[in-house]
Order: structure tokens, then sequence, then C-alpha cells
């Protein structure tokens, strides 16, 4: 394979394919782990965001309850009306945190627990509405039994539905994660194969080349010292056209002449 090969081009062959081979291993190793990185950072932020878009879903609704209930405490019309408005607005903040979280939420569990959620945030809502409007009036008895006996036990499903949404959303990220870091340990046994078939071919370069070396080398010595023992006819006839075939070959042309 290498007979018709210098000497010189055979080792830069060899260094060369090592060289490329193990560079390959590199970029492929470090492109595999940057994009393991890269998804593993886009799922991560991404669950993050779900679960802090219903973080503030739950801290806002909690508010928005505190905030018609203190309303009792001082039923002045004036004090009423800061109560209902400022419910009012972070009502549209708990929608649109609300919009941006089924935005981003996929089929399947998900968007029932969700679906589950919006269900018990409506009927708490409908309430609400009577309750606020029974404030606005100055019923604050009709107001106080409605918060005692119907606001109170229609939050309790709210609360169980942000529970299960954080506690599955939770899971998702375990689940990603999990996944990301399998995808990293098969680029890390695949980049580990590779340097196996690396080594294995690298060492059969290496293997023929210094086969051919010794080879020739052989056969001139031992020619040598054939004629050093008398057999002066005797010639090396190597057919290589390396360095070594060149000496060979000007070997036996002196032996002719002498």
């Amino acid at each position: 394979m290498f007979k018709n090969i210098s000497i010189v081009t055979r080792l830069i062959i060899l260094v060369g394919t090592i060289t490329l081979m193990m560079l390959a291993t590199i970029i492929y190793a470090t492109s595999s782990g940057l994009r393991s990185l890269d998804r593993l950072h886009t799922e991560m932020q991404g669950t993050l965001d779900d679960i802090q878009a219903f973080d503030q879903v739950n801290f806002l609704q909690a508010r928005n309850r505190a905030v018609l209930l203190n309303a009792l405490v001082n039923p002045e019309p004036q004090i009423i009306k800061q109560h209902i408005d400022e419910f009012l607005g972070t009502r549209e903040a708990v929608s649109k945190h609300a919009k941006r979280y089924e935005a981003s939420i996929e089929a399947g569990r998900q968007r029932e627990l969700f679906d589950a959620w919006k269900t018990a945030r409506a009927a708490y809502a409908k309430e609400n509405d009577n309750y606020m409007a029974a404030l606005s009036a100055g019923k604050i008895s009709e107001a106080t039994l409605i918060a005692q006996n119907k606001l109170g036990p229609l939050y309790e499903p709210i609360k169980t539905s942000i529970a299960n949404i954080t506690a599955y959303n939770l899971e998702l990220q375990e689940k990603k994660t999990a996944e990301v870091r399998a995808a990293s340990t098969r680029t890390q046994y695949l980049s580990i194969a590779i340097v196996v078939v690396l080594m294995l071919v690298s060492g059969f370069l290496a293997w023929t080349i210094i086969r051919a070396i010794s080879g020739s080398l052989g056969k001139l010595q031992g020619t040598i010292s054939k004629i050093a023992a008398g057999e002066t006819n005797i010639r090396v006839h190597l057919k290589t056209r390396d360095e070594l075939g060149l000496l060979a070959n000007q070997f036996d042309k002196m032996m002719d002449e002498r």
C-alpha cells in the first residue's frame, strides 16, 4: 500500500490523519456539548418561565382575595371602592399572566390541569362579582355571608389546581433535564467510540508503515550480511520506490559494477 510512497510522506499521512481525526472528534464533542447545554438552558428557562408565571397568578389571586376580605374590616364606601378598584386591576393582571402561561403549555395533562384551574377560577369569579355587588350596595351582612360560606369553599379548588400545576411543571422540568442529560451521555459515549476507532485506525496505519519500513530494512540488512559472508552474487532487488528502495537499487548497482 505504501511501498511507492516516500517515508516522509508516510509519516506526514500518519500524523495528518491522527491530527485531523482528533480535531474532528474535539469539534464534534464540543459542538454536541454546546447544543446539549443550549437545549438544557432553553428547556429549563421555558419551564422556569411557566412556573414563575403561575406563581405570579397564585400570588395575585391570594392578594386579591385578601383585598376584598379586608373591605369587610373597614366598610366605608370610599374604602370599599378603593379595594374593589384594586381587585379589578389585580384580576386583569391575573388574566394577563394566565394567558401568557396558557400560550406556552402543551396538550395533554398540562392542558387538563389548566382547564381545571380556569373552571374553578370562573366559578370563584362569578361569586366574587356577587360579593363586590353586595359591598358596593352597602350590604355588609350579605357580603360577609358570601365571603364565609361561598368564597372560601370556591377558593379551595383554585389552590388545589395551582398546586397540581406547579407540581406537574416541576415534573416536566425534571423530565426534560433527564432527557438532556441522557443525550449528553450518549454524546460522551459516541465521542469515546470515535476515539477508540481513531486509535485503531492510527494503530493500523502506524503498523502498516512500520512493517513496510522494517521489511525493507530487514531485506537490505540481510543482503548485506550475506554479501559479507561471501555470497557476492546476491542482490537486494527491493521493489519499493521510497528512500530505502532507491538506496537498495544504488547498492545493487554498486555491487554489479564491482
